[in-house]
């Protein structure tokens, strides 16, 4: 049972809801402080895996479970 209409639950309350992992994640390991990418990789991409994040929400919000549900249903 949903708590709202369809039309007012968008993809992104889902993603949010079921605590989904985020798009993309950067791997642990122990740096190598005499390899400049190694131990400054993780940094810079934070900045663009934070952006990809942001894209990837602003798409989740701009559909809706009623979209879904039409757009399934147009398939079949």
């Amino acid at each position: 049972m949903l708590s709202r209409q369809p039309e007012k639950i968008s993809l992104l309350d889902v993603y949010k809801a079921v605590e989904a992992p985020k798009a993309f994640a950067i791997h642990r390991y122990v740096k190598n402080n005499s390899c400049a990418i190694s131990s400054n990789i993780q940094g810079v991409l934070a900045g663009v895996l934070t952006k990809v994040q942001i894209s990837q929400e602003e798409i989740l919000s701009s559909k809706s479970i009623l979209d879904m549900s039409n757009e399934v249903t147009r398939k079949e």
